[in-house]
């Protein structure tokens, strides 16, 4: 090595915001990496980031800085090592032995694992000269999903036709593996409990526990695309009627590459197939799938799934006195990624403005569209209503007030049909390119009087009309129950007449109503299609005469086991969680993670989590009870209701299962609900909504009234309820057919 002059000093250094300052003069060319340091020499696992640090004359000439991670060796045991990163020397300094003293350093003073991935050529062999070893390095798996040319085509050819054996295998099983996408990273329960599972391969990896996790691709500062999206995004894998067996992080920038970042789950065939056909079918723009990893196991089952290993791989080097053996690497380990988003951030700020003006134009697009929707007349009755139609979500955006006032004086839904609630809904699932929002007004002169909050699209020739809420038979959302129109109480018979002969003239068309409790049209030719029960407790009386009505089994699960848990010194505290929009955030990640732990797939996935979000931003009347329980410091359920017009709706619960045997969490928590529910005098009722749960229906037994739901579908004459009866009743008759067929045919393998 050249000797150094004697003028430079170095040292290892804590990475300070002092220091730092002192080095953004090295970076001048790249000042998107000055932008990660806050996030990427964060303190972390109780360490503070080191660098060596190369001075002359005070001024800073060479730095390499480091990230604190752990590491879970092959034998089972957690070190603390370092991730070498951010490596740099002044220009004037270059050539002159300066970055290896730099090395030396950093190698002789810090007595742990240093990493490096992701090495360049020139470096690869100066470090492997200085005792760094390279036990593995990162392969790189690719899936061409739409060639472009020539050579792709016969490259996905190939990969393909290698992979159909098990694909023909394998398509049989997509049905019984569920891939949700997730609005969180889950909990850290859920992450634990992965760990503790497919965490342990016997090979030397870093430990991918919560706070890595969480620190790798949710705090990543850009981690947001210029329309708003998340890059980094998770989903959950599991088989039916099982715990979550897998949870993947991808990252897409919505240019063509999808990449598989990292993965931590069971790598069975079966499984690793079912994720790339639903990324592949929930990112329909991608044109090639990447998924990096040294992991044998898991490059066999890629392979089998139509992927190919290319023939350059991404280095890494290791300087480990222990010498650590059976390495694995994921895509994640490397810094790229975020230096390359980070890049494109930054350089590009013009696409985060035009996203602004965008927002902007669109917003006053829908203010000069003010009033326009009652010129769209669609139908003159003959008892001198006038039928109108809203079709632009600009037009739905200012109906709010008018419908605000109207549901007031309607009999609809307090919940399920306010604008809140509908507004939401299709603001998240309503992008669907086949379907038409057809909202109905109905107009007297210049009083509105009547609102059929319906939506269109195409399905076996006919034109169908969907009530908003639901989208039942096409696409899976939220569950929205109460359903029905929003007419004027003093008007309503009229409105319903003139309805029912306005959409008898319109032809071959059919109108769906999901989960409604009335029948409204019932002139029109109709067919009920799906039931369902719920259950409503009156909770008018005294709370004393309700609980000695029920079995004293309920009782004692209900309140009893309470008292039992209090009597022992258990500690319970029921709170209530904040409208504050990071609480209420944290609420549905949390609510998730128990069902994640016990079905293995979330309550609320991405899209409905993001609707019940808005829903709750916009909804003025409705008082959102978000409640948790505690024992002692320990989250153990959740349980999430809407208090509205004197009714207390229960959404969603989740809990722990296991934690007692003769203690089950939920139903203690539901008791404690049920109970605030009598004490409030501003609640009448507590609703169960409907469901029966998955072994018995277990509303039964708190006793309260039955709702029945019924999704009836109306149609415009005889004559298509008729050719529509023939499809429904043979589309049954051939799932019958194909079932038994199935079955005798698997038997006999």
């Amino acid at each position: 090595m050249t000797a150094l002059d004697p003028g430079i000093h170095i040292s290892v250094e804590a990475v300070t915001p002092e220091l730092l300052k002192q080095v953004q003069s090295l970076y001048a060319d790249e000042p998107y990496k000055v932008a990660l340091w806050d996030w990427q020499f964060k303190p972390r696992l109780g360490l503070t980031p080191i660098a060596v640090v190369a001075r002359c004359d005070d001024g800073v000439i060479g730095f390499n800085g480091t990230m604190p991670i752990l590491l879970a060796t092959h034998d089972g045991h957690q070190v603390e090592a370092i991730w070498s990163c951010d490596f740099i020397v002044h220009a004037n300094y270059r050539g002159k032995g300066l970055g290896g003293a730099i090395k030396e350093a950093l190698f002789h003073t810090v007595h742990k694992p240093i990493m490096s991935l992701g090495i360049s050529d020139s470096a690869y062999p100066l470090l492997l000269k200085k005792g760094g070893k390279s036990p593995v390095n990162l392969s790189v798996y690719h899936r061409v999903v739409k060639p472009e040319n020539i050579k792709s085509r016969i490259f996905r050819a190939y990969s393909l036709l290698r992979a159909l054996p098990v694909q023909i295998v394998h398509r049989r099983f997509r049905h019984s593996i569920y891939i949700e996408e997730l609005a969180h990273l889950p909990s850290a329960t859920v992450i634990d409990y992965l760990w503790g599972l497919y965490g342990k391969s016997g090979a030397t990896q870093v430990v991918r526990n919560y706070e890595y996790l969480y620190w790798r691709y949710v705090e990543y500062p850009f981690n947001k695309l210029p329309s708003g999206q998340s890059v980094h995004r998770f989903f959950s894998v599991a088989r039916t009627g099982q715990s979550i067996a897998g949870l993947v992080v991808v990252r897409y920038s919505g240019q063509g590459a999808l990449e598989i970042v990292d993965y931590l789950g069971c790598v069975d065939t079966d499984i690793i197939f079912a994720i790339i056909r639903q990324l592949q079918s929930r990112f329909p723009d991608a044109s090639q799938i990447g998924w990096n990893s040294s992991a044998t196991r898991l490059a066999t089952a890629l392979i089998a799934c139509g992927f190919v290993r290319k023939s350059y791989a991404s280095r890494f080097v290791v300087f480990d006195q222990e010498s650590h053996h059976g390495w694995c690497l994921a895509a994640g380990d490397s810094d790229g990624d975020f230096l390359r988003d980070a890049r494109d951030y930054f350089l590009q700020p013009e696409r985060h403005q035009k996203r602004i003006d965008e927002a902007g134009e669109e917003l006053n697009s829908a203010l000069d569209t003010f009033g326009l929707f009652r010129k769209n007349r669609i139908y003159e009755d003959k008892s001198g209503l006038s039928f109108f139609v809203v079709e632009s979500d600009g037009d739905f955006l200012l109906l709010g007030d008018a419908w605000k006032n109207l549901h007031e004086r309607s009999s609809a839904n307090s919940l399920f049909m306010s604008w809140a609630w509908q507004y939401a809904w299709w603001k998240v699932w309503g992008n669907n390119e086949r379907w038409q929002l057809s909202i109905i007004v109905i107009y007297d002169q210049d009083t509105l009087l009547g609102i059929v909050p319906v939506y269109q699209y195409r399905k076996y020739g006919f034109v169908h009309y969907q009530f908003l809420g639901n989208a039942w038979g096409i696409q899976q959302s939220v569950r929205s129950e109460y359903i029905g129109p929003l007419f004027d109480r003093e008007h309503e018979a009229e409105l319903i007449y003139a309805f029912e002969r306005y959409f008898s003239h319109l032809g071959l068309a059919v109108l769906v109503m999901p989960d409604t409790t009335q029948d409204f049209f019932s002139r029109l030719p109709q067919l009920v299609v799906r039931q369902d029960k719920g259950y409503r407790v009156s909770t008018e009386g005294a709370f004393a005469d309700y609980a000695s009505n029920l079995s004293a089994q309920t009782r004692l699960k209900l309140f009893g086991r309470r008292r039992q848990l209090i009597e022992k010194g258990i500690e319970l505290t029921l709170d209530r969680v904040s409208d504050a929009e990071n609480e209420r955030d944290k609420f549905f990640s949390d609510l998730n993670s128990f069902h994640l732990i016990r079905w293995g797939k979330p309550c609320f996935n991405r899209q409905a989590v993001i609707f019940h979000l808005g829903m709750l931003r916009l909804s003025g009347g409705l008082d959102s009870r978000m409640s948790k329980l505690l024992i002692g410091d320990q989250l153990v359920s959740l349980s999430y209701n809407i208090d509205a017009n004197r009714v207390s709706y229960n959404l969603q619960s989740g809990y722990i299962e296991h934690f007692d045997k003769k203690t089950s969490l939920g139903t203690l928590h539901m008791g404690l609900e049920i109970e605030r529910s009598f004490a409030n005098e501003q609640i009448d009722a507590f609703d169960f909504l409907a469901g029966q749960g998955k072994v018995e229906d277990y509303k039964r037994h708190y006793r309260g009234n039955s709702v029945s739901f019924c999704t009836r579908m109306y149609y415009t004459n005889r004559l298509v309820w008729f050719i529509y009866s023939l499809m429904l009743n043979s589309k049954s008759v051939f799932k019958t057919l194909k079932g038994i067929w199935r079955s005798k045919k698997w038997k006999g393998l």
